[in-house]
């Protein structure tokens, strides 16, 4: 099919990607740049919820409260969910927060239909305009903009990344990645549809995703025992309702990752103390962590996450209440254990993969299972990642992959060509920045970020390349 050209105007801006990240960097583009045209390409049919709010969310619910999840539109996901109740079961869930409405951890569901409806209503009134297919490349250079699956072209004056998590990646393991028993993406449509009731799962990985594969298969009925391996061991701790405890670090560098550590458990330590949650002490250094990423060299860096990623993130990404309860219940009956090691090598044994776990006191131990479920998280390596989009931008020298592998170098969003030099008109937000902002997965971060995004695009000098 012969390419062929649309035409925008030149204050056209771009977005890739119509999940979580999209929405809110349309939304605020559009309110902050009233004269741009904004256009949302989006490969998935519904418009908004994106993966982790969409399909996949049936059953599961939200780690955090609906106060945390302001979205900066009208109305507020609070007040839609309050008007809203009756089509969730909220009973038990508005039990444990006392009645309050902002209080209560919603379904997934129930917070990916408001995003439906606010994508929904925004196209309606003219807010910005959504077209349902993939951004597979960039338009050759020097033009600006994307081609589509279908060869169209899109001409630009700024191109947004707004990609969202991808897949699990590979595990490092190829026997076991081509055993019949290992399924690579629980979230994949259908993966877990062939776990019969009494087959034997190990999950790898210990963090919410093994938590929300482990609840869904229960609901579904599966009634075998499941084990978790992690070279920790750690599950995600519970989250308790209390407001963040006051600032306790210094207006300038917080020092090196350990002392940072050293500095969070002292903290913690007054706090329980005192009475206080310990969920406050870490809710505290949610408006900093940017701040303290950044002040880290690359080394720093490195060792936080060789040494003590595990155990900040079981404790900054933590469980609903209710999700915690169903677990713990789970563990005390024998349904969930968790093994502390790494899977060394794995073959296959009929229809079975047979594991052997290396456990940190230098034993070695097998586990034999009808199926074997990564479980480890969204990939952060580019050079991994499924989207077309960014495999050509790597590949045109448009971003360079960070030297962690957690995604793109950015400069207050702006791309880091292969060259060294920041893009005048490619940007990224999202799950793609981790190598420049660490957190930006939550509605939070990811808010902050396409409002600081818009307004630069907003006051920048149009002989730029990219002012609107």
């Amino acid at each position: 099919m012969a390419a062929h050209a649309i035409t925008h105007p030149t204050q056209t801006v771009v977005i890739v990607g119509g999940g979580l990240s999209g929405l809110l960097c349309a939304l605020q583009v559009r309110k902050l740049c009233p004269q741009a045209s904004v256009l949302v390409i989006e490969r998935s049919l519904r418009r908004g919820p994106g993966l982790a709010y969409g399909e996949f969310a049936s059953g599961h619910v939200l780690n955090v409260p609906a106060k945390r999840l302001e979205t900066g539109s009208e109305p507020a996901f609070r007040e839609w969910l309050a008007a809203n109740a009756s089509k969730y079961d909220l009973d038990q869930a508005l039990a444990e927060a006392g009645g309050r409405i902002e209080d209560v951890f919603a379904p997934r569901a129930a917070f990916g239909d408001f995003l439906e409806e606010t994508a929904l209503r925004s196209i309606g009134s003219g807010v910005f305009n959504w077209i349902q297919a993939e951004a597979v490349s960039f338009l050759p250079s020097p033009r600006r903009g994307v081609i589509l699956a279908d060869g169209a072209e899109l001409d630009a004056a700024a191109v947004i990344l707004a990609t969202g998590n991808e897949s699990p990646g590979p595990i490092g393991l190829p026997t076991l990645e081509n055993a019949q028993a290992f399924i690579a993406n629980p979230w994949a449509p259908g993966a877990l549809d062939r776990i019969a009731p009494d087959d034997s799962v190990v999950l790898v990985g210990t963090g919410l995703t093994a938590v929300d594969v482990t609840l869904a298969l229960r609901r579904s009925g599966h009634a075998a025992p499941i084990t978790a391996v992690s070279r920790r061991g750690l599950l995600p701790r519970r989250h308790q309702l209390c407001p963040p405890a006051a600032p306790f670090l210094p207006e300038g560098a917080p020092g090196s990752p350990a002392s940072l550590m050293h500095r969070v458990r002292g903290e913690i330590g007054k706090a329980i103390a005192a009475g206080a949650p310990w969920q406050g002490v870490i809710d505290a250094l949610r408006p900093v962590t940017h701040r303290i990423w950044q002040s880290w060299s690359r080394a720093q860096k490195r060792s936080f996450l060789r040494h003590l990623r595990a155990a900040w993130d079981v404790h900054r990404h933590r469980m609903a209440p209710r999700v915690a309860d169903n677990l713990a219940r789970l563990q005390d009956s024998g349904g969930l254990s968790v093994v502390t090691g790494r899977i060394t090598t794995a073959h296959e044994d009929g229809r079975a993969a047979v594991l052997e776990i290396s456990q940190r006191s230098g034993s070695t131990s097998r586990l034999r299972a009808h199926h074997v479920i990564n479980c480890t998280g969204p990939t952060t390596d580019v050079e991994q990642r499924s989207s077309p989009i960014v495999g050509d931008a790597l590949a045109r020298g448009y971003v360079r992959r960070d030297a962690l592998g957690l995604g793109i170098e950015t400069s207050a969003c702006a791309t880091i060509a292969a060259d060294g030099l920041a893009s005048d008109w490619l940007f990224a937000i999202g799950p793609l920045t981790r190598p420049e902002f660490w957190e930006v997965t939550a509605v939070p971060e990811i808010l902050a970020q396409s409002r600081a995004l818009a307004e630069r695009l907003s006051a920048a000098d149009s002989t730029r390349g990219y002012g609107i």
